[in-house]
């Protein structure tokens, strides 16, 4: 099973020295991913019969499950990433109008 942008959230979540990412939010990609790679093992299984049949199927549950969650989790991290992007924005704004201040100067934006 391919999840989707666990491996993209990794590399955003890395320390750069920008807004960081919830620690939640970067769990939960690194469960996802752990138990897609489980369930991944789990099918490896070789044999037929009635019990095998519905061990396939619950398996499939399962895996359609992680999907999902991988789903929103990435809907989460994109949420996140918006807000920080916002919020960071906003800052460097503020810290504008504050060095205006300083300088004397009407601020480019009242807040």
């Amino acid at each position: 099973m391919r999840l989707p942008n666990v491996r993209r959230m990794r590399m955003a979540m890395a320390p750069t020295g920008q807004a960081a990412i919830s620690p939640v939010v970067a769990a939960a990609a690194g469960h996802v991913d752990e138990a897609a790679r489980a369930l991944a093992a789990a099918a490896q299984v070789d044999w037929v019969s009635d019990a095998a049949d519905r061990y396939r199927a619950a398996l499939d549950e399962a895996q359609q499950a992680v999907a999902r969650t991988a789903r929103d989790v990435d809907t989460a991290y994109d949420a996140l990433r918006q807000h920080d992007r916002a919020t960071a924005l906003a800052c460097v704004a503020m810290r504008a109008d504050a060095a205006y201040g300083l300088l004397g100067q009407p601020a480019g934006r009242q807040w």
